[in-house]
């Protein structure tokens, strides 16, 4: 073939090409537009930069009365927060908060309507299933009342859950999300994967058991100064404290990164099982006999749980029996101090520790914002010795706040022009600043 032949060959191959290009984007086209047409709700980006399933919300509430008389009742499936507080009537009046999201309103909307909430009842259980077709699309909140002494039972995937006054049993099963249950005078039974667990008896009466279970998280029991109960808690990599509290018998054994202790109050009339394996246990007595409401604002009725159980400062003899708990042996450069003269500080400042969070997926899936508030307790060289939920608002935030001051530096605070360890409460910011706070 001569070279004026292959020069013609080229140029006619080229003329196909470029005659076939608007052939090929538009086939490409129509392959974009036929994945718009599935069922898949897409990824979006918040403001923040993280990634959500579809940034398109709609909810609508729902409201359920029962009267459960001498049946427990049950709540499960989905999940979302759950705030309940204990009433004299001998009703349960709930208000079911249903949210679904994608990527427009026509689509989010169909989703809502698949949201269910199903009753059943039998002579032992009155049961709520909360379903949906799409679940990682769809949250159901619930808030309401309940009648004092019904037992409750919680079975759900995540979400914070909120317990005020119920003198019955409480057993909750979930795999995300913090548990508060304040003014309890029965059992309370909890299992979580990650979460920490809040448990603040008003009465411990004889015979009533508690067993207290996270994977990661901090458990801390409150209770009354006359208590009798068994006390069994541990920790695989953790501390124990406690404050207040008078043992009759303790003994405490350390492994590598945690402790077992035990203790008794009075005759141990009740028990008390803890276990967490990345967290602390705090044990501490009611620093008053008023059991105020502290939804929604620091738990100031609560001693600070400030005292480390040292294997040093337990009896010889376990079976030695004390009118009163032994003074901690604890010296005096790790006293912590409540007053000082210059405060301690996030080195760098404290938006340093918004800036160090990371905005979990769950709360951007659920357009969550808000101040999450963690009180610290910081060593005379900076170092943070612990760091607990004075206030959250969930969906991850929570434990990301405690991750996040656990591993600050700080500057010490300072007493009489010298470091000492010292109090102090810090807030990280998840979402735009101006946003409204959540919790």
């Amino acid at each position: 073939m001569n070279q004026q032949s292959i020069f013609s060959s080229r140029q006619s191959d080229r003329a196909r090409w470029i005659l076939g290009l608007p052939h090929f984007v538009l086939a490409v086209l129509v392959m974009g537009l036929s994945a718009c047409g599935t069922d898949e709700p897409g990824l979006e980006e918040t403001d923040r930069g993280a990634l959500a399933v579809g940034q398109v919300a709609v909810q609508t509430t729902q409201e359920r009365t029962v009267a459960p008389a001498d049946r427990a009742v049950t709540l499960e499936g989905l999940r979302g927060a759950l705030d309940l507080r204990a009433h004299s009537d001998d009703t349960a009046a709930w208000m079911f908060t249903k949210v679904a999201r994608d990527r427009d309103s026509t689509r989010a909307q169909n989703i809502l309507e698949g949201l269910t909430i199903t009753e059943r009842g039998s002579e032992e259980r009155y049961t709520f299933d909360l379903q949906s077709s799409a679940p990682e699309r769809s949250i159901i909140d619930v808030s309401g009342t309940l009648p004092a002494s019904t037992p409750l039972t919680v079975r759900r995937s995540s979400g914070a859950v909120h317990l005020h006054g119920l003198r019955s049993a409480v057993d909750i099963e979930q795999t995300h999300g913090d548990v508060r249950v304040e003014a309890a005078e029965g059992a309370v039974r909890v299992r979580l994967n990650n979460g920490d667990i809040t448990v603040d008896w008003a009465t411990l009466s004889a015979g009533i058991e508690a067993d207290l279970e996270t994977e990661n998280g901090t458990i801390r029991i409150t209770l009354p100064d006359t208590a009798s109960a068994q006390l069994d808690v541990a920790t695989t990599a953790g501390r124990v404290f406690s404050q207040g509290l008078t043992y009759t018998e303790r003994a405490l054994q350390g492994s590598e990164a945690g402790y077992q202790f035990t203790g008794q109050l009075g005759t141990g009339a009740a028990s008390i099982r803890a276990r967490t394996t990345h967290g602390n246990i705090m044990l501490q007595a009611r620093a008053n006999d008023a059991h105020a409401d502290t939804s929604g604002t620091a738990p100031t009725d609560l001693a600070a749980p400030d005292t480390l159980i040292e294997r040093e400062t337990l009896p010889a003899d376990p079976d030695t029996t004390a009118s009163s708990a032994p003074t901690p042996a604890t010296p005096a450069s790790d006293s912590v101090y409540t007053e000082v003269d210059t405060e301690a500080a996030p080195v760098g400042g404290l938006a340093t520790l918004t800036e160090a969070a990371t905005y979990p997926d769950e709360a951007a899936a659920n357009d969550i914002t808000g101040r999450v508030y963690v009180q610290a307790t910081v060593n005379a060289d900076g170092t943070v010795r612990t760091a607990e939920l004075v206030r959250g608002i969930g969906y991850g935030c929570d434990e990301e706040a405690l991750r996040v001051v656990r591993n600050a530096s700080f500057e010490p605070g300072q007493r009489d022009e010298a470091p000492v360890a010292s109090r102090i409460t810090v807030w990280v910011q998840f979402g735009p600043a101006d946003a409204s706070e959540q919790g």
